[in-house]
C-alpha cells in the first residue's frame, strides 16, 4: 500500500473515530456524561468551563475524576440556591426548565423549522464549526435534583426521531456568577448566578414551576410559515424536508 493510500486511510479511520463520538446509545456505560475529544474541542477552550457530550437520554452522572475537576470550578463563596451545589444530585436524565418551546430554532441569525435542526443533526451530529470542532454548547446547571438546562430547543431536535446523538454542553455550578451576555438574556442584575437564571426560568412557566424530566411541549408556527422556512433552506448546510 502506497504512503498517500496510508496516510488516507489512517484519516478515514481518525473520521469515524470522531464521528462515534457524536453517536448517542452505544455505549455501554451508565452516565451519560462523556469527555470531548481533544479533536472536537473548540480551539482556546480550556478557560470555557466545563465541557462534556451528553448523551439526553441516560442519568447525568459525573465519576470521580470529572466530579473532582467539577467541583474544582466552584465559586469559593457558593451563593445557595435549590439547596446550594454541594449537595450530591440525584443523577436524574436530562431536566428542563421550560415547559415549552417553540416549532422554529434559530442557527447563525436564521429561523428554521425544529424538525430541519433534527434531521440535520441526525445526519451530520451537533454543530460544527468550518474547523470541525463543536460549537455553540448549551448551559446545563446543576441542582439538588440533577442537572437543568437553559436551552431547550436544541436538546429537544435531539430527542426527535430516533435522531440519537449527542448534546454538546458546557456543566455550571448553580453558584456560578452570569457574564454579562447572559444577565442581558435574562433580564437580571449584576452579580446573578446561573441558579438565578433557572429560578427565572422556571418562574416563567404556565404550568412546571420546578425541573422536570418531561419533554417541553412544542408549540407549532403556521403550516405557511414552516413551509416557506423549509424552501429556504436550499445550500445552506440544513437537510431539505420534503
Amino acid at each position: 500500500m502506497s504512503k498517500s493510500n496510508t496516510k488516507e486511510s489512517r484519516s478515514g479511520k481518525s473520521s469515524r473515530s470522531i464521528n462515534k463520538h457524536l453517536v448517542a446509545g452505544k455505549s455501554s456505560k451508565t452516565s451519560g456524561i462523556h469527555r470531548v475529544p481533544s479533536a472536537l474541542r473548540p480551539s482556546g477552550s480550556s478557560g470555557e468551563g466545563f465541557l462534556a457530550l451528553i448523551s439526553p437520554k441516560k442519568p447525568l452522572i459525573l465519576k470521580q475524576q470529572a466530579r473532582e475537576a467539577f467541583d474544582a470550578m466552584r465559586p469559593r463563596n457558593p451563593r445557595t440556591l435549590f439547596g446550594g451545589s454541594k449537595r450530591k444530585p440525584s443523577g436524574s436524565k436530562i431536566l428542563f426548565s421550560q415547559d415549552g418551546v417553540s416549532s422554529l430554532a434559530t442557527h447563525k441569525g436564521q429561523k428554521i423549522p425544529l424538525e430541519i435542526l433534527s434531521a440535520t443533526m441526525k445526519e451530520k451530529g451537533w454543530i460544527r464549526g468550518d474547523d470541525g470542532r463543536l460549537v455553540q454548547p448549551i448551559d446545563l446547571v446543576e441542582v439538588e435534583e440533577g442537572f437543568v438546562t437553559l436551552d431547550h430547543r436544541r436538546v429537544v431536535a435531539s430527542l426527535m426521531d430516533n435522531v440519537r446523538r449527542r448534546v454538546f454542553a458546557r456543566l455550571h455550578h448553580s453558584s456560578e456568577p452570569l457574564p454579562k451576555d447572559m444577565l442581558r438574556r435574562f433580564g437580571l442584575d449584576c452579580g446573578a448566578t446561573y441558579g438565578h437564571a433557572v429560578k427565572k426560568r422556571l418562574a416563567s412557566n404556565f404550568r412546571r414551576k420546578t425541573p422536570s424530566k418531561e419533554l417541553p411541549v412544542v408549540r407549532k408556527a403556521s403550516p405557511e410559515l414552516e413551509k416557506m422556512l423549509s424552501h429556504r433552506m436550499k445550500d445552506t448546510g440544513f437537510i431539505k424536508l420534503n
